[in-house]
């Protein structure tokens, strides 16, 4: 049985966290990118920009949607747990090595050569993901925000502490990239650490069944909207440039900041 008293303190706990967590991580990206953007032209953005169409795409399916699968379930064995991290772990090389095959495509279609470096280095973050995929979900089923929070508080302070030191070497482009692999670096790492669950060399095909059953939609949903909100990145950076993708992408995001946080 649920204790209720202790269920609303969680919860109230949850929230306080959470929008803690929105406000200081949204508060450091805004910061920090107005200083990126002095130190960094337009066209190193758009550069990263072209590739984040592609490697945003396939986030859609870095897990899955198993992961949400796994904090709806009322009753969870061992079995749930395990079978779900080594599909997740699987997926991380298959989107990783997805990525690195697309990179020539990538940088045909922009005529950006420059854009395989950048896509063979972010393609990292995938496997990065994948080995604490689970850990986040069970933080987030056991409703420890608090902890979340000093995680990712962590991460993005660090990765925007390293993209301010390489934009300011005039690393350009490099300065971006390395700051979404450096935090998506630690976060992981954080949450390797902090976890009790330790993974077990099994996996079920029956125990995935009802999971998939359950996040397939959540994916067919994720790809759609994918689609209908970067569209036209897609298009300007193939019609216009890097430079003016770097422009729009950056005016862009700073206009929807207040609506997506809310």
């Amino acid at each position: 049985m649920i204790d209720e008293n202790q269920h609303k303190k969680d919860t109230v706990s949850g929230i306080k966290w959470t929008l803690l967590n929105q406000v200081i991580t949204q508060g450091v990206t805004f910061g920090l990118g107005i200083v990126l953007m002095r130190l960094i032209s337009p066209r190193e953005f758009g550069l990263l920009g072209m590739v984040t169409v592609f490697s945003g795409f396939l986030s859609v399916f870095k897990d899955f949607g198993l992961g949400s699968s796994l904090i709806q379930k009322k009753k969870l064995e061992k079995i749930d747990i395990d079978t779900i991290y080594w599909s997740t772990v699987v997926l991380g090389f298959i989107l990783s090595i997805l990525l690195i095959v697309l990179a020539p495509v990538i940088a045909s279609y922009y005529e950006e050569p420059k854009l395989i470096d950048i896509c063979l280095v972010l393609s990292s973050i995938f496997l990065f993901q994948s080995f604490s995929s689970v850990q986040l979900s069970l933080a987030k089923k056991k409703m420890k925000f608090k902890l979340i929070f000093k995680v990712n508080t962590f991460a993005v302070t660090l990765g925007g502490a390293m993209s301010l030191l390489l934009a300011y070497l005039n690393f350009g482009v490099w300065a971006l990239v390395f700051q979404q692999v450096i935090t998506t670096l630690m976060i992981a790492i954080g949450f390797l650490l902090i976890s009790t669950y330790k993974p077990s060399l099994k996996w079920n095909k029956e125990v995935l069944r009802p999971h998939l059953k359950f996040s397939l939609p959540l994916v067919g949903r994720g790809s759609i909207n994918y689609w209908s909100r970067n569209a036209d990145n897609f298009f300007i950076g193939k019609f216009l440039g890097a430079e003016l993708l770097g422009i729009y992408s950056r005016s862009y995001s700073i206009m929807m900041l207040p609506i997506s946080r809310i």
